[in-house]
């Protein structure tokens, strides 16, 4: 698989390339790369090495309650989500039919009984 790479609007391309192309106006300081190096944190800019002693000196006593909270969320997450597709895959939870149940007092047996005789 052939892979090429080149600076944007083909910058530094030769004229034979550049030549049947319409449209392209490259300039180093629109199209040019830089590298940022900053000696006082060892060659990092300052946003990453606050970023890094942030997440390494502040969040690392946290992280045990990130854990668990993130752990806490996915699971509730992945219920809602279970109980979702299996009511919409089983249809809704199956109620247990009971057959209705004659309630009647003996008083009821007696004079039943009686105006049958």
């Amino acid at each position: 698989m052939p892979i090429t790479s080149s600076f944007p609007h083909l910058m530094y391309a030769s004229d034979a390339v550049t030549r049947k192309l319409e449209g392209l106006d490259p300039s180093e300081e629109k199209h040019g790369s830089a590298a940022v190096i900053e000696p006082k944190q060892q060659g990092l800019p300052n946003h990453i090495y606050y970023l890094m002693y942030f997440v390494v000196k502040i969040v690392k006593p946290l992280q045990l309650y990130f854990s668990l909270a993130l752990i806490t969320i996915g699971t509730a997450i992945y219920l809602a989500t279970f109980r979702k597709l299996w009511s919409s895959h089983f249809g809704s939870p199956t109620k247990t039919a009971y057959t209705p149940v004659l309630r009647f007092k003996m008083s009821d047996l007696k004079s039943s009984s009686a105006s049958n005789s």
